[in-house]
Order: C-alpha cells, then sequence, then structure tokens
C-alpha cells in the first residue's frame, strides 16, 4: 500500500510538470471536511487492541490550475484521530478511548477530467502536527470490576508531528461560473512511527506492547464547496 501511494504521487508529479505550458493562472479557495474512521496501525499491539473509531476533520483548500487538467493543492485542517483500545484478562480490564488533534497541511498534485460534472485525483504528501491528545474511559486492574475512571492528557507518549500520503477520488460538480460543490474518499496514511514509548506501560500488557511502533491511517468522507477566480486559456 506504500509503495503504491508513493508510485502514484510520482507519476502524477512527473505528468503535472510536463503539462506546464504557459496558460493563464486561475486559483480555487475553499472548505472542506467531513466525518472518518481512524485507526493505528504497526504491530500486534495495535491491530489487536487498538480498535477503529469515527474521527473526522475540517479545513480550508487553496488549488492553483497550471493547466486544464492538473493543478496543485494545499491548505490547512483540523484532523481528530485516535483508537479504542479495549483489553480483557482474568486479572486486568480496561476500555480507553484515545484522541489525537492535529494541525494538517498537505502538498498534493491533482488530475481533473470532465466538463460540466469533473471527476478528479489527487495524491501527495502531507505533514502533521500533535496539537493535544487525550485518553478517556475506564479500567478495573482487579478484573472483576471496580472500575476506575480515567481522564488525561498526556504529552510524553506520542512525538508531536506526523508525516504521510494522501490519496484522494472524487467528482466536483459546478454550481455556478465561480462556485462549485465536491464529494470525495480521502485516505491519509500515516509513514512516520508517531510513538516515542508504550501507549500504555503497564506491566501486564508489556508482552503484547513490546514492538514499539504505532501509525495512523485515517479514511474520511469529504465534502467541499469552492470558490475559483481568474481565467484558462
Amino acid at each position: 500500500m506504500k509503495r503504491q501511494l508513493l508510485f502514484i504521487s510520482f507519476y502524477l508529479l512527473g505528468v503535472c510538470l510536463n503539462s506546464v505550458n504557459g496558460q493563464t493562472k486561475r486559483f480555487e479557495i475553499g472548505f472542506e471536511g467531513g466525518p472518518g474512521v481512524t485507526y493505528f496501525y504497526g504491530n500486534t499491539f495495535t491491530m489487536d487492541y487498538l480498535k477503529p473509531i469515527i474521527g473526522g476533520y475540517v479545513g480550508v483548500l487553496f488549488q492553483y490550475h497550471f493547466s486544464k487538467f492538473f493543478s496543485i493543492k494545499t491548505g490547512c485542517s483540523y484532523e481528530r484521530k485516535g483508537a479504542n483500545f479495549n483489553y480483557k484478562s482474568w486479572d486486568f480490564n480496561t476500555d480507553y478511548l484515545y484522541h489525537l488533534n492535529y494541525i494538517t497541511i498537505p502538498a498534493l498534485i491533482q488530475a481533473e477530467f470532465g466538463r460540466k460534472v469533473h471527476f478528479f485525483i489527487n495524491t501527495g504528501p502531507y505533514f502533521s502536527y500533535l496539537v493535544s491528545q487525550k485518553y478517556t474511559g475506564k479500567d478495573s486492574p482487579s478484573g472483576a470490576g471496580n472500575w476506575l475512571l480515567i481522564s488525561t492528557s498526556s504529552e510524553q507518549n506520542l512525538i508531536n508531528y506526523d508525516f504521510g500520503v494522501q490519496a484522494e477520488l472524487g467528482t466536483k460538480i459546478a454550481v455556478s461560473k465561480e462556485i462549485a460543490l465536491s464529494v470525495s474518499l480521502a485516505d491519509h496514511l500515516g509513514l512516520l512511527n508517531t510513538k516515542k514509548q508504550l501507549l500504555f506501560t503497564d506491566t501486564m500488557l508489556s508482552p503484547i506492547n513490546s514492538d514499539n511502533t504505532s501509525f495512523n491511517n485515517s479514511i474520511f468522507f469529504v465534502l467541499g464547496l469552492s470558490y475559483s477566480f481568474g481565467t484558462l486559456n
């Protein structure tokens, strides 16, 4: 999956750079965002005990069309990522909801096809900064009840940035000459190990948490509203 996304990114970049032909600039600005499924991947612990949760993002976009079919897209968004940690044994039960809040800036190459209804695909890297992290829930060290409520913000478990590859497929419908609505599906695949120490350090969990790796992955359903200006010959 990682190699395929990287290959698509470099391929579109090469095609776009070859298509620059001095045409009149056209710019596009707008808002986009939506809900999604977000989770961690990376090792036995993250795959077996950290389950997906509902996340989402909202942000602004800026797009520069340098040819009829190709453009560069960037922006800034606030993203909610995380996972649900649920572990049960004869002597230890726990159920946590782990939230990570990022500010994300992508650098995407986009290709568009169609007339009144445009179909588009884009891909490229993104950089995220972790603005806050929090987990809430309950645990029972005895494994037989006596639940303890947990709510804490921790600044020590994860590094404060992330890096990955984003890919998006969707359609854009023109409402007027300048305004367009878009609907798409986007995958934000993290390529950087975000953990700098064990997420949960209880001795009972150390055998399944010995591989200290954790990557973000999120799949979002995205709605967008954009306004374009300038002309494109």
